[in-house]
């Protein structure tokens, strides 16, 4: 049978919540098929994810790889296997192209002789090798125009180091080990993943609201849980501090069909769904606390939700005040899932 090993983290609870039936985190198993499909359904359809995949994953768990993956050959052209295969060779043709890159502008930095050169070039191939691909002579004049103190305070907060820091700071390179397959079209990733701005502007901030970040884990939980594993979130909220929150809404709303604020719109009213579902059916419950199975709710959808809540209760939330059961508690509503 399927390993039951569930996992115990905060970033793991902030991506699984609390399956309805169990009352307990997802198990291993589920949790690594919801992300594996979001990176497909990122490349393929990313507005699939706007209603859920927990259906989708059930059907996988349940029927088993091959079938989910007929299915998906059947609708989109390609296997879940096949799209890892070609972000693993994009991957791969971008570390490439970071190391020849490198050379070059090492080469140069010798014939030059500009120690802030070497030292960013030293920096970024151990932080940050992408940003070599796209060249660094604006953070170089960066440095000489405002100086090293005014540089290593950039770096220090996107990196967590600076080019004091960094012969003693033991982080290995990011590319020393075998890429890793996760999803490469980032909200804001031309303007979040660079100092592109530092030879021109200093970067203004806004202050956000307190509870944007937890809403965006919550988001990204749902849309692309290796955002959470990564850090990733982090490079989303720090570009949202740069770009406002407008900004964020309009750039997730054209990619995923689904801006960050309706997306907390559609966590009230589905907690208030569940308050009344559970007032009905099961008040011990709701004294306990419904936030985990919310968090569920929103990351797996709505007719994931309803198939869980009737195979505990015989009801869903759309039925729940009605008297008779429209469901036995065995049906495991998973037929009809569009892929």
């Amino acid at each position: 049978g399927r390993r039951r090993k569930t996992l115990e983290s905060k970033d793991d609870i902030a991506q699984s919540g609390f399956d309805p039936v169990t009352e307990a985190v997802d198990s291993e198993d589920r949790v690594q098929l919801y992300e594996r499909l979001s990176v497909f359904y990122n490349q393929v359809d990313a507005t699939r994810l706007n209603r859920g995949i927990g259906d989708v994953v059930e059907v996988g768990l349940e029927k088993g790889e091959e079938f989910l993956n007929q299915q998906l050959k059947k609708k989109y052209g390609v296997t879940m296997e096949e799209v890892e295969q070609r972000q693993q060779q994009e991957e791969q043709a971008r570390f490439q192209a970071a190391t020849l890159k490198r050379n070059q502008v090492v080469a140069k930095t010798h014939s030059k002789e500009d120690p802030l050169e070497k030292q960013l070039t030293q920096f970024y191939w151990q932080y940050d090798p992408s940003m070599l691909s796209k060249g660094i002579e604006h953070i170089v004049r960066f440095g000489h125009n405002k100086g090293l103190d005014m540089l290593n305070q950039k770096l220090y907060k996107k990196y967590g180091s600076d080019l004091d820091k960094m012969a003693t700071d033991p982080r290995p390179s990011t590319f020393t080990s075998h890429p890793t397959v996760s999803p490469q079209r980032s909200i804001g990733n031309e303007s979040s993943d660079t100092l592109g701005n530092l030879s021109t502007n200093d970067l203004m901030q806004v202050e956000l609201p307190s509870h944007i970040k937890p809403y965006l884990m919550n988001y990204y939980a749902k849309y692309d849980p290796s955002k959470i594993r990564n850090k990733g979130v982090r490079t989303v909220y720090e570009w949202t501090k740069r770009n406002g929150l407008n900004a964020l809404n309009k750039n997730l709303k054209k990619k995923y069909n689904e801006s960050l604020d309706e997306f907390i719109d559609s966590v009230n009213n589905l907690r208030k769904e569940l308050i009344d579902f559970y007032t009905v059916t099961d008040k011990q419950r709701l004294m306990g606390g419904i936030d985990q199975i919310l968090t569920w709710g929103m990351k797996n959808g709505r007719i994931a939700l309803n198939v869980k809540l009737r195979n505990k209760y015989g009801y869903d939330l759309d039925n729940f005040e009605d008297n008779d059961l429209i469901k036995s508690k065995d049906d495991d509503g998973f037929e009809d899932v569009v892929f």
